[in-house]
């Protein structure tokens, strides 16, 4: 099954202004990746969201999400979120807002690069780049998602 257009088309105006950002068709979708990092994208009908694979439970307790499976091994990490659960603008930037605020976190590759740099054995060069020149617009969408109500304003 070829994947929603109409979905990739209001995802990809959702993150037009995030600088770091990058379109990629895999798994038959299409992916958008944070400085080079796969975080959210579009499977089929659904949306394709990256979160910390310790939040994947608590993130399927909520209304239409579902383990995203590919191969028949869950992923953690990885949640689909069906159309119900994004059919407003204000629904999808809620959704976005928390891939981009998480995987802007990169689940610890910072302290692994750092350690990993200490012992002479790699770049630091990720540590001044990357999310950095992210943070602003990254900011922006989480402010917006974070209203005491835990509803996106739809104009933001």
């Amino acid at each position: 099954m070829a994947f929603d257009e109409k979905l990739a088309e209001r995802l990809r105006k959702q993150l037009d202004d995030v600088p770091g950002v990058v379109e990629k068709r895999m798994f038959g979708g299409i992916a958008f990746l944070l400085n080079g990092n796969m975080c959210v994208g579009v499977h089929q009908d659904a949306l394709m969201v990256r979160l910390a694979p310790d939040a994947t439970e608590a993130a399927l307790r909520r209304a239409h999400a579902r383990v995203f499976d590919l191969t028949g091994k869950p992923m953690k990490g990885w949640v689909l979120v069906g159309p119900e659960g994004i059919k407003t603008a204000a629904s999808l930037r809620k959704e976005v807002g928390k891939t981009l605020a998480t995987n802007c976190s990169n689940f610890g590759e910072l302290a692994r690069r750092k350690a990993l740099h200490r012992k002479g054995r790699g770049p630091l060069h990720f540590v001044a780049g990357g999310c950095a020149q992210s943070a602003v617009m990254i900011h922006r969408y989480v402010q917006v998602c974070s209203s005491p109500a835990g509803e996106c304003a739809a104009t933001a």
